[in-house]
């Protein structure tokens, strides 16, 4: 109890502090997350930060080299799979504080989903699919039951809390926090880079119910 104090404490902090150092989403984020998520995240109270600092001077979006067209020559086979639990190594490269999310310094860009959906950029894309899930978690927290100090203890008890294994009988709101995003970030892995693995349809009944999928699907359609 007293490190759950603590941990809530800490993040309360952290928010005060950068209330001055987020952006609301760009309007093709807002594509972005309606083609994924639907209606019910409201893109309204999104904000997106750089890690714990401040916004940069200039748009960092020159490089391009993140930035992939979507098409059948990018496809590749095995990239999604989650194959087995994996040790984490050094920080995530995004995290989410209720409607706030921080993305690395290195994976950090003014627009995260340019010329969507055309292209997409690899990985910022999925991450930034991942951390809305979160934000949309915190929305409907009612029935989701998240809260961040939640998450983190999630986080903190378990070596690869990102690791799932979908069943016949698992359902969506059974899985934890890092793994419902997990689960609709490698859908979205699926449908840009490998959309005949099998995988995909396994996943696609346990999201449909909760996200866009039939419009992601649409989206992408051959």
């Amino acid at each position: 109890m007293a490190n759950d104090r603590a941990a809530a404490a800490l993040l309360l902090v952290c928010a005060l502090a950068l209330g001055a150092c987020a952006r609301p989403l760009t309007q093709n984020e807002r594509r972005f997350a309606a083609d994924i998520l639907g209606p019910t995240l409201n893109v309204d109270n999104v904000r997106v930060a750089r890690g714990f600092g401040p916004l940069p001077a200039t748009s960092e979006d020159g490089d391009q080299s993140d930035l992939y067209p979507i098409i059948a020559e990018n496809q590749i086979s095995g990239l999604c799979d989650r194959a087995a639990p994996e040790p984490r190594s050094g920080p995530p490269p995004g995290w989410a504080l209720w409607s706030r999310i921080h993305m690395s310094r290195e994976f950090y860009r003014a627009d995260l989903a340019p010329d969507w959906p055309r292209s997409a950029r690899f990985p910022q894309a999925l991450v930034l699919a991942h951390e809305l899930v979160h934000v949309w978690q915190w929305q409907h927290r009612r029935t989701t039951g998240y809260r961040p100090v939640r998450a983190a203890v999630e986080n903190v008890m378990n070596m690869d809390p990102y690791f799932y294994v979908p069943g016949p009988d698992a359902s969506f709101l059974k899985f934890g926090f890092e793994q419902q995003a997990a689960l609709l970030e490698d859908y979205l892995c699926y449908t840009l880079y490998d959309p005949g693995a099998p995988r995909r349809a396994e996943l696609r009944p346990l999201l449909a119910p909760y996200f866009a999928i039939d419009t992601l699907d649409a989206t992408f359609a051959p």
